[in-house]
Parts: structure tokens; sequence; C-alpha cells
């Protein structure tokens, strides 16, 4: 049985190893750790230093690099299928609510005359989320998680990824806003009515994977408590 000095100085030598995330190295040392134990086993002579070069040199460095991208895949993967089980319950009850009324404000929106003005309001909504997100209920533990964490977490990374992939929705509507600002000459009126009826399915991205990113936020703090302070 090893100690947990050891199994720190496994985590460190996974470090060396260009293992930089957290997350990553306790899966390694759990499986280093099982090598080393069998080669101690094999050998009773053999300390725990040299048990663990040598166990460390069944692995080259790409194999290492390997470990963290196909970790990194696992999780993007694993994330993606939450999200669209997430964005499924949307159209079920009792949340197909807010998608019937998200589809019945595009029918009322599309009876203004000037669709030109829309973007601001649509882009405030879309700032509400990021706010709610951000600033209340369980959504706190993302802004504490981020001030407490002191060590890498791939999982971390792979959240943040996803998560910058909303910017892309809200660019659009930040876009057509500033156009609107400073009175440049509108765009032919498809383009605000073709923003207009993607809106609906924009705002049940946001909120799916808003669900997915708070959730997965949460789990950290008790999976790895090690990796704040």
């Amino acid at each position: 049985m090893l100690t947990q000095q050891q199994i720190d100085d496994i985590a460190f030598y996974c470090y060396t190893r260009n293992v930089e995330y957290y997350d990553v190295q306790l899966e390694l040392v759990d499986h280093i750790a099982d090598i080393i134990e069998d080669l101690q086993k094999a050998n009773p002579a053999l300390s725990f230093s040299e048990a663990l070069e040598l166990a460390g040199k069944q692995f080259s460095d790409d194999e290492f690099s390997a470990i963290v991208k196909s970790k990194k895949e696992q999780l993007l993967l694993r994330f993606k299928k939450l999200w669209q089980k997430e964005f499924i319950s949307y159209f079920t009850i009792p949340k197909i609510t807010i998608t019937m009324c998200l589809v019945a404000f595009v029918i009322w929106a599309l009876q203004h005359k000037n669709l030109e003005k829309l973007p601001m309001p649509l882009l405030q909504i879309f700032n509400f989320l990021t706010v709610y997100r951000y600033s209340f209920g369980r959504s706190k533990i993302i802004k504490l998680n981020k001030e407490d964490k002191t060590l890498p977490l791939v999982v971390t990374a792979m959240l943040e990824k996803r998560n910058k992939l909303l910017i892309i929705p809200m660019s659009v509507y930040i876009f057509l806003m500033f156009r609107q600002m400073f009175e440049l000459s509108p765009y032919p009126k498809i383009f605000y009515e073709i923003g207009l009826y993607f809106f609906p399915l924009f705002i049940l991205i946001a909120l799916a994977w808003t669900k997915v990113y708070v959730d997965q936020n949460i789990l950290l703090r008790e999976k790895y408590p090690k990796a704040f302070v």
C-alpha cells in the first residue's frame, strides 16, 4: 500500500511528463501505482523511486500526450450528450412551455414594422442569461470555482472551450445592434427575419448548456476538492 507522499510523488512525476491537469494525473496515479506495486511484489528489494522510474518508462511521452488528448475527447463527447439531453427536455412537459413562449414571441415580433430595432432587446435577453449564470442561485459556484481553483483541471478546460461557442450567436446580434446604434444603412429585412427565426433556437441552446455548465461546476468541487483553495 502506497503512502500519501508516494502518491503525491507519482502525481508530480506525471506533471514532469507534461500531464499538467490534476484530474488526469489522478487517473494515471491509480494505474502507475498498480504497476509499482506489481514491480515491488516481483522484486521486494526494489525501492519506490526505482519502481516509479521503471513504471514511467512503460509510457512514452507520446503516450502520455495521447492519454490527455483521449480524456479531452471523452469529456467533449460526454458534455455533448448531456447538452443534447437537456436541449430535448425543452420539447417535453413541463419545459415545452418555455419553447412555446419563445415561438409566440417570434410570431409577435414578426408583426413589428421595424425589425431592425429588435437586435437590442434580443441581445439584452442573452445578457440576462449571462448575468443569471454568474450572479444568482447555484450559478454562484462558477465564480467561486474560478476564484478558488489552484490546480488546472482538464474538465474545466473543456467546459470553457464549449462555453465559448455561445459567443457565436451573441456576436450576430451584437453586430446587428451596432449597425442600428451608429445608424448605418440597415440590411435587407430578410436578414433580421432570419435572426428572429433562429432566436428561439439560440435561447434553448444557451439554456440547455447553462444547465450542463452549472451542474458540472458543482460536481468539480465534490470530485476534486484538493484542486480548490
